[in-house]
């Protein structure tokens, strides 16, 4: 979502060091910006594009689980697919599987492509822990 550099407003805030710590784990592990960051948690959106209400809802989906223990995150990430595969017609979860699985090779890829360009030594020990993690998923 970009903005133009007249349509923002610099702000100065005074907040509680928790939510210091919050806005500094929402910015590293999502690589937006402090402004990104609270614009998605405080404006109340209503989009009338489709890409900027996948691109919102997404944001909310990750920020409300993020501070969840992992096994948590599985069972919150489930109940929030129930919940939204009740709001659609049966036709649509037709072939949803299929269409989550390849989505999650096509990012796997990208997150290999992107490994591989660290350092060697990072890289092979990331996708040794990779490799790892997907035997383990694999087996579940």
């Amino acid at each position: 979502m970009e903005q133009k550099k007249s349509t923002l407003k610099e702000i100065k805030a005074t907040v509680m060091p928790q939510t210091a710590e919050g806005l500094q784990m929402l910015m590293e592990e999502t690589g937006l910006t402090i402004g990104e960051v609270i614009d998605r948690l405080t404006l109340q959106m209503c989009p009338d594009d489709l890409g900027f209400a996948v691109c919102f809802a997404q944001d909310q989906v990750f920020f409300s689980i993020s501070s969840l223990p992992e096994e948590e995150q599985e069972e919150a990430l489930t109940k929030i697919i129930i919940f939204l595969a009740g709001l659609v017609p049966v036709d649509h979860l037709k072939g949803l599987e299929q269409a989550a699985i390849s989505k999650r090779a096509e990012r796997l890829k990208e997150y290999k492509e992107y490994i591989e360009d660290l350092p060697e030594k990072d890289t092979k020990r990331i996708l040794k822990e990779l490799a790892i993690l997907e035997k383990i998923r694999a087996q579940k």
